[in-house]
């Protein structure tokens, strides 16, 4: 199902951990309005760099986001946030983007340094976080700043 000209719901529901692990992973239809606000936000930055975004998550079920490790208040539960990269654009840079273009965001975060992803979330109070993740050891450190 087509939610904007660029986004489909199936590539907002896929993951590889639940290909891999063989887990169920639809959204349920309660939660397809917050499925297509961050779709129509995606728009804007496939628009504005014209060049492909790769949705790495979206929607996670909570098997599926049990199995990444993900926090139980997770955005990506209840399809309000989107991990992605943008075809040959600085993962910086597309946050830094984010952070001036979208409005009503909620979290940014800048994952991972280049090898990473941006993260961007959406809540109804949005507290306009701006934040990088980094590894230490085993564990994710969240250090205030893009």
């Amino acid at each position: 199902m087509k939610l904007t000209d660029h986004f489909t719901k199936e590539e907002m529901e896929r993951s590889n951990t639940a290909t891999r692990l063989g887990l169920p992973n639809s959204c349920p239809v309660e939660l397809m309005p917050n499925m297509f606000k961050v779709a129509t936000r995606m728009e804007l930055v496939r628009k504005h760099f014209n060049v492909p975004v790769s949705v790495l998550s979206c929607y996670r079920s909570s098997v599926v986001n049990a199995a990444v490790g993900g926090s139980s208040t997770s955005a990506h539960r209840f399809a309000s946030a989107i991990d992605f990269t943008v075809q040959g654009v600085s993962v910086k840079e597309v946050c830094q983007w984010c952070a001036k273009n979208i409005t009503d965001y909620d979290q940014i975060l800048y994952e991972f340094g280049e090898q990473g992803w941006t993260h961007m979330g959406f809540s109804d109070k949005p507290r306009k976080q701006l934040l990088t993740a980094t590894k230490v050891g085993s564990k994710t450190v969240y250090e205030s700043g893009i």
